[in-house]
Order: structure tokens, then C-alpha cells, then sequence
């Protein structure tokens, strides 16, 4: 099974955003994963990525997995990976597992796309959180 019923690329000045959508689907069901997704824009050079959280109210290990491997691949090729639109219960989630000290959580999609834009341009980018 995989949390994400639908994913949705678009770009926003020249940053990558997947708009998550929740439901669970089997996995021979959906025409993608996460993972997979993260995977194919890497191969493509496209390696500073918003995971934009804002329609999902809750993720389970499966989908906390494609998460943290996905920021792994960005990282090993030398970008980042970002989650914004974190509700209340999945931040507390993160929280618990420390995940959000490892992955950049951005309230709004605008601070996300604003730190992966500073750090590509060579800027100091602000903080999350």
C-alpha cells in the first residue's frame, strides 16, 4: 500500500513542487510512487524538490520511508529535499521521530521554494521550522 493517491508536478521558479494528494491505494494500482517520482527527476538533473504535504493528514511507515529515501537520493546528488504544508498530527510525527531534524520543514510552499532557490544561487538560505 502507498499514502499517496495522486502526485502532481509542477514548477515554480525553476523549483520542483509534488502536490501530495492522500488515499490509500495498492501499489500495483498507482501509476507511481514518491520514490519513484523523486528518482526520475534526479536522473533528469532536477534535484531541489518541494514535497508539498498540504492535502495529506497523515502518512504511515511506508510513506515516511519514500519520504527519508527521497531525501537521502536528493542530498547524494547533491540537492535537497523539502517538505511544506506539514499538518499538526504528521509534524508531531516527525517530531517524535526526529525526522524533523533531518528533513527541512517549510510552513508555506513561498519559504520552501525560497530556500532551495537561496541554496542553488549560493546564498544562505533562512532556516526552517
Amino acid at each position: 500500500m502507498t499514502p499517496w493517491s495522486q502526485i502532481v508536478e509542477r514548477t515554480v521558479d525553476g523549483i520542483v513542487v509534488l502536490d501530495m494528494s492522500a488515499g490509500w491505494v495498492a501499489v500495483a494500482d498507482s501509476p507511481t510512487s514518491l520514490l519513484g517520482t523523486i528518482e526520475q527527476l534526479i536522473d533528469q538533473g532536477r534535484v531541489n524538490i518541494v514535497v508539498n504535504l498540504s492535502e495529506v493528514r497523515s502518512v504511515d511507515s511506508d510513506g515516511l520511508g519514500e519520504i527519508v529515501r527521497g531525501f537521502n537520493d536528493a542530498r547524494d546528488a547533491g540537492g535537497r529535499l523539502v517538505l511544506c504544508g506539514v499538518a499538526a498530527h504528521l509534524r508531531e510525527l516527525l517530531a517524535t521521530t526526529k525526522l524533523d531534524e533531518y528533513i527541512p520543514i517549510f510552513d508555506s510552499e513561498h519559504e520552501a521554494v525560497r530556500s532551495l532557490q537561496a541554496r542553488a544561487f549560493g546564498r544562505s538560505p533562512e532556516g526552517p521550522n
